[in-house]
């Protein structure tokens, strides 16, 4: 999409906000910016003249055609220190002159291009590890109200379950991205809304949906791809001028009319000065005879699990979350273990389904925190420990940083000693395969005696079904 705008998209308003956006970014000279969808390097030179000779910017775009238009200014640059990849922004680490590069960069800025990824939060976390402490993000999402005919076609497209190439609809509302980033673990220095093409709002009247449906579906190939089909064209007019009276019903003057308005909210956040908070003292657990080390994948969450090797049955008349609410203070570590082949475990693993073993949070003891201004407890843990609801029956906690939830190894020394002693092993058994009502086709399950549970539609009550 961006290779065929690629030779005029500097002939637009897109130079102006560039300008703009790059005031909001905290830069002094010999920092290093990780400039992300740079494009045609509108921010990246920006910044390059901010941070000088003794700075470097590097760019990252997945649009080749973009960063040719950005290779091609070079020349017209002399000394600045600025290099370009042409990659995927949400997968920096497989950049290996970028990866050994973490925790150095003073800013990364990402301008005009956060609703073009899925998953905002899970892009996030990925890149603040490339940030130095005290380091800062500064990005950009449009006002609920821009851009609106585009807005209300991808309303459209996602009920009637097309693909659509814009992710917006998650900024709903004002301070949709000062949530996203302080969710991230970042503090939100400032939040400014900017405009950006210069028409301040456009007003449009009830009978103008049809009109504005027909400039929406021809304006992008992507999108008039999608409704090729005259019965889906016919109904997703009919579904686009059912949203744009919602929007005329919100006028807040009462005249029923659609109001575009032309801005972005521009949001500078800052990481925090600590890079990894110092160990916490572990809390002892004189019943536990075995100590379970564990982390996530980057090891800003490391913790150490006091439990004995005890089996604990999983009761089968109970809801998952009356398991954990039920377990005793100090539980045994379970030997029977669930999995789950729900749709959101698949995605979640990969895999056809994902094994859960029910463990007491009273259990855990963290022995690190991404902020030390905020210490790990029992029961929240530390703040890099984040959750995440995907539907209303499933809420998973992830790592801030990496993206990762935490595990447990299951190799470990009785007492809690570690050496050479002799090892105890646990050896968890599926004993219970669960939401078989969502289980993927082609996933055959073992012949391993685990019951087989079907989710009852109205919620999380569990029956047994063999057949299932």
């Amino acid at each position: 999409m961006y290779d065929r705008r690629a030779s005029n998209y500097d002939d637009s308003h897109h130079p102006s906000f560039a300008r703009n956006f790059v005031e909001h970014v905290p830069l002094q000279p010999g920092d290093k910016v990780l400039d992300l969808a740079c494009g045609t390097g509108l921010i990246s030179f920006l910044a390059a003249d901010k941070v000088g000779p003794t700075g470097a910017v590097v760019g990252v775009d997945i649009s080749s055609g973009m960063l040719q238009v950005a290779q091609k200014k070079l020349s017209s640059h002399a000394g600045a220190n600025v290099t370009f990849h042409e990659h995927d922004i949400t997968r920096l680490d497989d950049i290996p002159s970028l990866a050994v590069q973490k925790g150095t960069f003073s800013a990364i800025t990402i301008a005009s291009a956060l609703v073009l990824l899925h998953d905002p939060a899970d892009a996030l976390a990925s890149w603040l590890p490339y940030l130095r402490p005290g380091g800062y993000l500064v990005t950009d999402v449009p006002h609920p109200q821009n851009w609106l005919h585009m807005s209300l076609i991808e309303l459209v497209s996602r009920h009637m379950k097309l693909h659509f190439p814009y992710h917006r609809i998650w900024a709903s509302e004002e301070n949709s991205l000062r949530t996203l980033l302080t969710k991230a673990g970042l503090e939100v220095t400032s939040y400014t809304f900017v405009e950006c093409v210069g028409y301040h709002e456009k007003i449009y009247a009830l009978e103008d949906a049809d009109e504005w449906f027909a400039k929406a579906v021809s304006s992008i190939p992507e999108v008039s791809r999608l409704f090729e089909d005259e019965a889906l064209y016919a109904e997703a007019q009919r579904l686009y001028r059912g949203e744009w009276a919602k929007v005329a019903a919100k006028d807040p003057l009462g005249h029923g009319r659609a109001i575009d308005v032309d801005g972005v909210y521009v949001a500078a956040a800052r990481a925090s000065d600590q890079k990894e908070e110092a160990p916490l003292t572990p809390t002892p657990t004189p019943s536990s005879p075995l100590t379970l080390p564990g982390s996530c994948h980057c090891g800003a969450l490391r913790f150490q699990l006091n439990v004995t090797a005890a089996p604990v049955a999983i009761p089968t008349s109970q809801t998952l979350s009356s398991i954990s609410a039920t377990s005793p203070a100090v539980p045994a570590v379970p030997l029977s273990a669930l999995t789950c082949h729900c749709r959101t475990c698949r995605r979640i693993s990969a895999s056809t389904s994902q094994t859960y073993v029910p463990v007491h949070m009273s259990s855990f003891h963290w022995l690190s925190s991404l902020n030390k201004s905020y210490p790990a407890t029992p029961h929240n843990g530390p703040p890099a420990l984040r959750p995440r609801t995907f539907d209303e029956h499933a809420e998973r906690a992830f790592c801030a940083v990496c993206g990762a939830g935490p595990d447990a190894v299951t190799s470990s020394v009785p007492g809690g000693v570690v050496g050479d002693a002799a090892k105890v092993r646990v050896n968890i058994t599926v004993r219970h395969h669960i939401w078989l009502g969502e289980k993927a086709a082609w996933d055959v399950l073992p012949a391993d005696g685990a019951e087989r549970w079907v989710g009852d539609a109205g919620g999380e009550a569990w029956k047994g079904d063999c057949d299932a």
